[in-house]
């Protein structure tokens, strides 16, 4: 039997969070924005630029620059 459902796997709204996982830098993810419904949201894809400790540095397809724990990326 084919499995012709689509790979959800990089869908910002996929159930699998990346906490059990790995995360390096250059790793692309999803940020998702703690303070979404007080500023109208910056959420987006971003690629890790740097890790430091429990902080993870990434920089946003759009340009921005955020810092952001690890249950914030998806």
């Amino acid at each position: 039997m084919v499995n012709n459902k689509p790979n959800n796997s990089n869908n910002p709204n996929n159930s699998n969070n990346l906490n059990n996982m790995n995360l390096e830098i250059g790793d692309e993810v999803y940020w998702n924005d703690p303070n979404r419904e007080e500023d109208e949201g910056c959420s987006g894809y971003a690629f890790i630029t740097g890790i430091n400790g429990e902080i993870y540095s990434i920089k946003k397809h759009d340009g921005g620059e955020v810092e952001a724990f690890k249950d914030e990326l998806t």
